[in-house]
């Protein structure tokens, strides 16, 4: 400690006793609330800037992942483009179940008919792309999704005579 402070402390019992000048208490008060004024000014603007940067960084993230979607689902906002996606995400995996049920079945029986099946799905492949370009010019989607609807149920029937077919020829 310094010499000052040592001072202090061996002479504390003669400074309890004195009265403050006039106006000290006033003035120590007036300088108290300024300060505790200053300091909740300062903690309304921090936390006003924090939430800001919260939201900033919320908003930011959400394009960000918004983004990182593929653009089939994230554009697909009507209700009729939810029925194209969920039809072609069926009817595709039914026709890759039938299309492999016929390569294993062709492998031992008829090679020929796989060939056939990859030309059926091609050609069909042919009109779908053809269907789905008109799909987004036409104001009437019902009536397109209907016909692609028609287009898969064909292929699937298609494919289904083909297996019906390869394991009658397998079952000779």
């Amino acid at each position: 400690m310094g010499t000052f402070e040592n001072y202090m402390q061996e002479n504390r019992s003669n400074f309890d006793d004195v009265d403050l000048l006039p106006g000290h208490m006033d003035r120590f008060l007036k300088k108290q609330s300024s300060h505790k004024l200053r300091l909740s000014l300062w903690t309304t603007l921090s936390a006003a800037a924090s939430i800001a940067v919260i939201l900033m960084l919320t908003a930011l993230l959400s394009v960000y992942y918004n983004n990182q979607f593929t653009n089939e689902f994230a554009n697909s906002s009507s209700k009729n483009d939810r029925q194209l996606y969920e039809i072609e995400a069926y009817y595709r995996s039914q026709l890759l179940i039938r299309y492999k049920a016929i390569e294993q079945i062709a492998e031992t029986t008829n090679p020929q008919a796989e060939k056939d099946a990859k030309q059926l799905i091609s050609d069909f492949e042919k009109e779908k792309i053809s269907l789905k370009t008109e799909y987004d010019k036409t104001p009437q989607k019902e009536l397109l999704l209907g016909a692609m609807y028609q287009s898969y149920q064909a292929q699937i029937d298609a494919l289904d005579r083909i297996q019906k077919s390869l394991e009658e020829e397998e079952n000779k």
